[in-house]
C-alpha cells in the first residue's frame, strides 16, 4: 500500500499554496488522501479515482523513493528509468545516485504543466523564506534529452526536474513509427510552417530529436545546420549552440533561431512568466499557432489556435542563446528560419571508413592514409566555405553501442559491400571520413545556372581524399549519390540535397561505447594556428602517436574527432539572423579526445593519465606545468562539451563561477550574463547544481545546490 511519505507535501506549504495558487492545492490534497487510504492497494490505482484534468495533472509526477514510480504513464516504468541520462555511466553508480537523483521529476505535456511546477517551487520557496529555512529551498533541473555530459540537465537533494522529453506532443503522439535514413523513428510533434514577411520559418518544439527535425524539414525541402548525435533534443541543442559538419558553410544551429517561448521564474511577482522572445527587430510581430488543450471532461487533446506576440529582448536572447544552458527558465520552443534545398542543389558529399591495421604489414600504409587526411583536412582552411571534412577515429568497434556497429553496417549496404569487408572493420580500430561540398554559400552564384557537374576545385579536392583513403588496404565507403567505391570507383556523377547529406552524418547511438569515460575538447584559435608546416607536422605526428598509445590499451576505447578549420574571416556565424552569446566563435580548429574506460579504478586511472598527457601536449597546461601548446595556448571550453579535470573537481566540485574564465571569452561577457541572471532570475529558482549560474541576491543558494562529482 503507497504511504503518506511517496507525496509528503507539507501542510504549511499546503497552506501557503492554497492562498495564493488555489489550482494546484486540491489536486495535491487529494493525492496525499488517496495514497493514504485503503483503496488504493494497487500501483497506481489512485488515477482512477481522480477526474479528467487531475488525473493528467498527476500522472506526470515521480518522486523518490520507487513507491510511486509507476504513476506516470509517459514511457517510463519506473522513477529508476525516469532519472537515467547520457552522463550516468560519466560516474560511478554511488556519484551517479548523489548527483542525478531529483526528488521529484515533473513530465508535462502542456505549458500549463510547466507554469504549475515553476509555481509550486516558488510558493514552496516563499515559505521557506519567511520561516528562515532558506537551506531548504528549492531548485529546477530542466532536461529534454538528457545529453548533456556531465549531469547538469539532472540535480538531486530536495531539487526537482522537468523533464520536456514528452512535452508538447498532443494527438502527434499518434504518427506511426517509420525509417529515415535507417532511423527508427519515434511519435514526436510536427513542426510548424509558416511565412513571415516573406521568410518561410519553421515552429520547433524542444521535444523532438535532431533526427526527426531533419526528417521533417527535408520532406519540406529545407535544411539548418546541426550537430550528428541522432538523439538529441532540440532544447539543449539550442541553448549550447548545434556545432555540426556544415560549421564552415552556415554557421551553428542557434544562428537561425528567430524566435522562443519560454517560462520564467518572476520574482516580483512570485509567478510563474510565459514569454515570447523575439530574437532580433525584424522578428517582432504575431503568430497564430494550432496546437492542443487537454479537455478534462473528454479526457484527451482537442485541437486549440492561439496568436501571440513576439518582442525583441536581447538580453533574453544572450540569456538563453549561449549564456548558460537552462540558468534562465524553461525553454518551450524555437522557430528557425532554414536554408532551401534548391539553391544548394549541386552540392555533393562522401563518406568512408577504413581499418586502421597496426600489424606489421599494413601499419606504415594505414599510418600513412590518416596522415595525408589529417592534413587535407587543416589544409581545408585555405579552401571556401562550402568545403568541410571531419575524421572520426575510434581505437576499437569491440565493446561499442549497437549504434557504432549500424553505422559501419550502413555503410556497407549502401554501397553493397561484401559482408567480409565488414567484417575486416569490426572488432578493430577505425577511421571514418566525412567530406562535403555545398554549392551556392555565398549566395551570389546565378539562378540560371542548372548545371549538375560537379566544380573542378570541387572534383580535385574529392580526388586528393580517394587518394588518401586508398593507401589503406581494408577501405569500405558508402555512396552518398556520388558512386564512389574504394579503390578504382567511377567518379562522381549526382549531387544530393543537403538536409541528406546531414542525414548521412548522422550517429544512431546515445553513447559510442556502454562505459564511462574522461572528456577534452581543444580549440584552436587564429592566433594559436601557425601556417609553418613545421608546426601542422607535429600536430599531425603527434595526434597518431596519441591514437596509437591508447590502441595499446584493452580496458581504454577513445574515441578522437578532427574538425576542419574555419578560414579566417569567418566566426562561425555568416549570415546569422541573431546576435548570440556562444563563446570562442574565433576557434579554427576543433579536436575532441574522448577517453572511455572500463568500469574500474585501475582504468578510470589510465583513462585520466591518457587525457592529462594531452592536456599538457596539445593544450596550455596549467600553472604548475605549462603544455607543449602544440594546439592551442587557451583553455576554452563549450557547453555542448563541458567537463572538468581532476584537479578541479577536487578543489571545487566544477563550479561554474570558478571556471568562468575556460567557459566565457572574457569577464566582461561573463558579467553580462551574470547580472541578467541578477535580474531574470534573482531567487536561483534555476540554479539545480554548482555548474550553473547563482543570482548573486542568493548567497545561501550553494547551500541547497547538489554538486557534480
Amino acid at each position: 500500500m503507497a504511504t503518506s511519505t511517496s507525496f509528503d507535501f507539507e501542510q504549511g506549504v499546503l497552506d501557503e499554496l492554497r492562498a495564493t495558487h488555489p489550482a494546484l492545492v486540491p489536486l495535491a490534497d487529494k493525492i496525499k488522501s488517496l495514497l493514504t487510504s485503503d483503496k488504493t492497494n494497487k500501483k497506481a490505482d489512485w488515477q482512477a479515482l481522480l477526474p479528467g484534468r487531475e488525473r493528467k495533472l498527476a500522472s506526470f509526477v515521480l518522486r523518490r523513493p520507487l513507491s510511486v514510480a509507476d504513476v506516470n504513464s509517459l514511457g517510463y516504468d519506473d522513477y529508476a528509468a525516469a532519472r537515467k541520462q547520457y552522463a550516468f555511466s560519466s560516474y560511478s553508480k554511488e556519484d551517479s545516485f548523489d548527483t542525478m537523483a531529483p526528488k521529484w521529476i515533473f513530465v508535462p505535456t502542456d505549458v500549463d504543466d510547466v507554469m504549475a511546477v515553476v509555481n509550486y517551487v516558488l510558493k514552496t520557496n516563499a515559505l521557506y523564506v519567511k520561516e528562515n529555512q532558506q537551506e531548504r529551498m528549492l531548485a529546477i533541473a530542466v532536461r529534454s534529452g538528457g545529453h548533456q555530459y556531465a549531469g547538469k540537465s539532472s540535480t538531486a537533494g530536495n531539487n526537482v526536474m522537468i523533464d520536456m522529453g514528452y512535452a508538447f506532443v498532443g494527438e502527434q503522439k499518434q504518427v506511426p513509427a517509420h525509417l529515415f535514413f535507417g532511423f527508427k523513428m519515434l511519435p514526436y510533434a510536427q513542426p510548424n510552417y509558416f511565412e513571415f514577411n516573406g521568410h518561410q520559418l519553421a515552429q520547433v518544439s524542444v521535444s523532438i530529436q535532431l533526427v526527426q527535425l531533419l526528417e521533417s524539414l527535408n520532406d519540406h525541402g529545407m535544411f539548418v545546420p546541426m550537430g550528428q548525435c541522432a538523439n538529441v533534443h532540440i532544447g539543449g541543442h539550442a541553448q549550447t549552440g548545434g556545432y555540426g559538419q556544415m560549421l564552415r558553410a552556415f554557421g551553428i544551429f542557434s544562428d537561425y533561431i528567430v524566435r522562443f517561448d519560454a517560462v520564467l521564474a518572476n520574482a516580483e511577482t512570485n509567478e510563474a512568466e510565459l514569454v515570447h522572445v523575439a530574437c532580433a527587430a525584424q522578428w517582432e510581430g504575431e503568430h497564430t499557432t494550432q496546437g492542443y488543450i487537454f479537455d478534462p471532461e473528454g479526457g484527451s487533446y482537442l485541437p486549440e489556435t492561439k496568436t501571440v506576440k513576439y518582442v525583441y529582448n536581447q538580453d533574453l536572447v544572450d540569456a538563453f542563446l549561449g549564456g548558460c544552458p537552462g540558468s534562465f527558465g524553461v525553454l518551450l520552443n524555437i522557430t528557425i528560419k532554414p536554408h532551401l534545398n534548391k539553391n544548394h542543389a549541386r552540392s555533393y558529399g562522401l563518406k568512408a571508413m577504413f581499418r586502421y591495421d597496426t600489424s606489421i604489414f599494413a601499419h606504415n600504409s594505414c599510418r600513412r592514409a590518416l596522415r595525408e587526411l589529417m592534413e587535407i583536412i587543416i589544409k581545408t582552411a585555405d579552401m571556401p566555405r562550402g568545403f568541410d571534412m571531419c575524421a572520426t577515429i575510434f581505437t576499437s568497434a569491440k565493446g561499442s553501442t549497437l549504434g557504432l556497429v549500424r553505422e559501419m553496417n550502413r555503410s556497407v549496404r549502401n554501397l553493397n559491400s561484401s559482408s567480409e569487408d565488414y567484417a575486416l572493420c569490426f572488432g578493430f580500430p577505425i577511421v571514418m571520413i566525412y567530406a562535403q561540398y555545398i554549392n551556392n554559400v555565398e549566395g551570389n552564384e546565378p539562378e540560371s545556372n542548372e548545371s549538375k557537374e560537379m566544380p573542378p576545385h570541387a572534383k580535385e579536392w574529392f580526388t586528393k581524399i580517394k587518394r588518401a583513403i586508398k593507401m589503406a588496404p581494408r577501405t569500405v565507403s558508402a555512396s552518398i549519390a556520388m558512386e564512389w567505391y574504394f579503390p578504382g570507383a567511377p567518379t562522381a556523377k549526382h549531387p544530393v540535397a543537403p538536409s541528406e547529406l546531414l542525414g548521412h552524418w548522422m550517429y544512431p547511438a546515445v553513447r559510442e561505447y556502454r562505459c564511462p569515460f574522461v572528456k577534452r575538447l581543444y580549440l584552436s584559435g587564429f592566433n594559436d594556428w601557425l601556417t609553418s608546416t613545421e608546426r601542422r607536422d607535429k600536430f599531425c605526428e603527434t595526434l597518431i602517436e596519441r591514437y596509437e598509445v591508447i590502441i595499446k590499451q584493452p580496458s581504454l576505447h577513445a574515441v578522437i574527432q578532427l574538425q576542419s578549420p574555419l578560414p579566417p574571416a569567418h566566426a562561425w556565424n555568416s549570415g546569422a539572423h541573431n546576435k548570440t552569446q556562444f563563446n570562442f566563435r574565433y576557434s579554427m580548429l576543433g579536436l575532441v579526445t574522448d577517453a572511455f574506460h572500463d568500469d574500474n579504478p585501475k582504468a578510470l586511472a589510465a583513462a585520466q593519465k591518457w587525457c592529462a598527457e594531452n592536456d599538457d601536449i596539445f593544450g596550455p597546461g596549467d600553472a604548475q606545468k605549462p603544455g607543449k601548446q602544440i594546439l592551442t595556448a587557451r583553455d576554452g571550453r563549450l557547453f555542448w562539451g563541458s567537463y572538468f579535470t581532476e584537479e578541479e573537481m577536487a578543489a571545487h566540485g566544477g563550479n561554474l563561477d570558478a571556471l568562468s574564465k575556460k567557459f566565457f571569452a572574457t569577464p566582461e561577457r561573463y558579467e553580462h550574463i551574470r547580472s541578467i541572471k541578477d535580474r531574470v532570475d534573482s531567487h536561483s529558482v534555476f540554479s539545480p547544481n554548482n555548474f550553473a549560474l547563482i543570482s548573486r541576491s542568493t548567497p545561501n543558494a550553494p547551500a541547497w545546490q547538489q554538486k557534480l562529482y
